[in-house]
């Protein structure tokens, strides 16, 4: 498979299992999140922070950290930070819940990419 095949099959992936941890999260922890976003527009946002931030690394960071754990580590905090902003102003959510709900759904499909994508 090319390079390019693998990062649209992981962008799907990553789409679809931030939008199932966000759901999840919207819908069972509704009262410490408080996202004023819902429906469509709620997955619509969700695709798009993985849109923004996953090119970049796929494409841009492999050319700055050569160190697989570093890029790993450095590049998965990256797309948290970057998303926990967009977060911020999309669903209009405090930052330190933005942050926390960024790092989780991040997190979860990391590490469900991990097993899936051995």
């Amino acid at each position: 498979m090319t390079y390019a095949l693998s990062f649209l099959q992981a962008l799907c992936y990553t789409v679809l299992a931030e939008m199932l941890l966000g759901w999840a999260l919207q819908k069972f922890f509704h009262k410490y999140f408080s996202i004023k976003v819902h429906g469509w527009r709620f997955f619509l946002f969700i695709a798009t922070a993985s849109c923004i931030t996953l090119p970049y690394l796929w494409f841009v960071w492999p050319y700055f950290l050569h160190d697989r754990l570093m890029f790993l580590v450095l590049g998965e905090v990256w797309v948290a930070l970057v998303e926990g902003v967009y977060y911020i102003f999309s669903f209009k959510m405090p930052w330190h819940k933005a942050m926390v709900f960024s790092f989780l759904v991040n997190g979860f499909s990391f590490v469900m990419g991990l097993f899936i994508f051995k």
